[in-house]
């Protein structure tokens, strides 16, 4: 087009390694995110399931409780499993 600056080949190869520079970062965040999210998931399932065997199918309010629980949390929670006499001990709710 007449009168519009044409960006060199340096310029325009700069340009598409900071793109592809970023495309790489963001993918590996997704990617970290996701397996964070699936191992959360996955610390969940079985605190949930050494919490039924221990002291029987949970509530739905507990098992709201872990589906929406922070990785702290859990690790909470399943640092008491063992040592808990109830469900309200290991939750937190009656700890001696």
């Amino acid at each position: 087009m007449p009168g519009l600056a044409v960006p060199d080949a340096e310029e325009l190869t700069k340009g598409m390694d900071m793109l592809e520079t970023h495309i790489d970062r963001w993918e590996a965040q997704a990617i970290a995110k996701g397996m964070l999210q699936g191992m959360q998931q996955g610390e969940a399932w079985l605190l949930q399931r050494h919490l039924s065997r221990r002291f029987s199918p949970l509530p739905a309010a507990r098992l709201a409780s872990l589906a929406t629980a922070t990785p702290a949390q859990l690790e909470t929670w399943g640092g008491r499993v063992l040592d808990a006499t109830s469900l309200d001990e290991v939750f937190g709710e009656t700890r001696h």
